[in-house]
């Protein structure tokens, strides 16, 4: 597979979106042949949104890839230092997942789920399997005014402040996630965007793999997503259906977020205003820049 230092432009990771327009006094960009009312800028927006949220759904929302202790037998995940757990220590449970648990971020800027950016804010994560069955596990992680702040891969300094919740259950080493999330973002290039997002999605590890909940990823695919997200920006409101076309392949290994080697994901937007249409994104190697193409 191709490597490459650069930034992705338009990364995203398996499922939803994030549709910003252009705010106050900002032009707007020609609209895409047969794209059917998305502008360029708003599709590179959708973009950076997706990259965010597949990055906090492969790490799971805490801090650090590194395993410490085991606990009754699993490992569990060590914490970075600029999270403050509450109680302290925690309270694990047989199955390895906090039984009811407040990490509070204070500025984080060496996160593997957002590299290169500022975090604050609060996650709770309360196990919803606290007998530890054989076959399946699971937790509720909610955000509390969870913030990331940065530069997107659009090249856009920006801000998103994510309140909501999200479930993942392990069951025979698949994992699934379902999300709904309240999401404020602020970018110097777009203002500020009021997202929804609700959907879920499916990951099947690589033959021979594991996966364990609070670790990060094996090689795997993301498959299975359905769902949709709103996007309020001025005068603009839209919601966009999304599906996986083709699996998305996840490399590990991959340095660049979201870690995706291969794949596509078809986009279908309907709203007032005139922004319906339809694209597809897809995947061109780990580090390579992901192409949009709207419908024929």
């Amino acid at each position: 597979m191709t490597r490459s230092s650069g930034i992705l432009w338009v990364p995203a990771a398996v499922l939803i979106v994030a549709l910003a327009g252009c705010s106050g006094g900002s032009s707007i960009a020609p609209t895409p042949s047969g794209s059917q009312g998305l502008t360029q800028s708003q599709q590179s927006e959708v973009a950076a949104d997706v990259s965010n949220s597949i990055g906090d759904g492969i790490e799971t929302g805490l801090g650090g890839a590194v395993q410490s202790s085991a606990v009754n037998g699993r490992t569990v995940q060590s914490l970075n230092a600029c999270i403050t757990p509450s109680p302290n220590p925690p309270v694990i449970n047989a199955d390895g997942i906090p039984a009811n648990e407040n990490y509070t971020f204070n500025n984080c800027t060496n996160l593997g789920w957002a590299p290169n950016q500022i975090v604050n804010g609060q996650i709770n994560i309360t196990d919803t399997s606290p007998n530890g069955g054989a076959v399946t596990l699971s937790y509720t992680q909610t955000n509390t005014n969870l913030s990331r702040t940065g530069t997107d891969i659009n090249g856009d300094a920006y801000t998103s402040v994510a309140n909501g919740t999200r479930n993942p259950v392990l069951s025979n080493n698949i994992l699934s996630i379902t999300r709904a999330m309240q999401v404020q973002r602020t970018s110097t290039a777009h203002g500020t965007s009021n997202i929804t997002q609700s959907w879920s999605w499916t990951f099947t590890p690589a033959s021979g793999q594991t996966v364990q909940l609070l670790h990060p990823l094996p090689a795997g695919s993301f498959t299975g997503s359905n769902g949709t997200v709103t996007y309020v920006n001025g005068s603009t409101n839209a919601t966009i259906a999304f599906s996986i076309a083709t699996p998305l392949i996840y490399d590990p290994s991959c340095s660049t977020p979201p870690r995706i080697d291969s794949g596509s994901i078809a986009f279908t937007v309907a709203g007032n205003n005139a922004h319906n249409g339809s694209f597809t994104l897809t995947f061109n190697g780990c580090g390579q820049k992901p192409t949009i193409t709207p419908a024929s």
